[in-house]
């Protein structure tokens, strides 16, 4: 049996390739295809600049995650909404809980939470157009 955490985060990252190209580089160190899991980025403040300071130190190959910023392997992930009761850390008491959020998806807003996300290991969905016919969209 895995373990189950509950952590509260402002942003969850799923990643599992290991180079991204480019200025980011390796957005989250360990991530790839080969493995049977995803690498999440777990941001455990509400300030939104804790995002901007992990992609600036992946910018110059900084090895070090910013203070609040945590890597996790798991093969499952659900994010919820906090609830009325939930406790939360000092920094988070003046935080919007009825604000929505939504799941993002390659820079695509998809829905709001609550979000299921999971690895299925050797496995690959390609999302084409319905228009697309034998190479050309159209």
């Amino acid at each position: 049996a895995s373990a189950q955490r509950t952590v509260v985060v402002s942003q969850v990252l799923s990643v599992r390739i290991s180079d991204f190209g480019g200025l980011v580089r390796r957005l989250a160190p360990g991530a790839s295809l080969s493995r049977k899991d995803m690498r999440l980025l777990l941001f455990r403040t509400p300030r939104r600049m804790a995002f901007l300071a992990h992609v600036a130190r992946r910018l110059v190959n900084w090895p070090w995650l910013p203070r609040h910023v945590e890597l996790a392997d798991a093969s499952e992930a659900i994010c919820r909404p906090l609830g009325a009761r939930t406790q939360v850390p000092r920094l988070w008491k003046s935080e919007d809980r009825a604000a929505r959020i939504y799941a993002e998806v390659d820079g695509e807003v998809l829905c709001p939470l609550p979000v299921k996300m999971f690895s299925i290991p050797d496995a690959l969905t390609l999302l084409v157009p319905r228009s697309w016919r034998g190479g050309r969209a159209g």
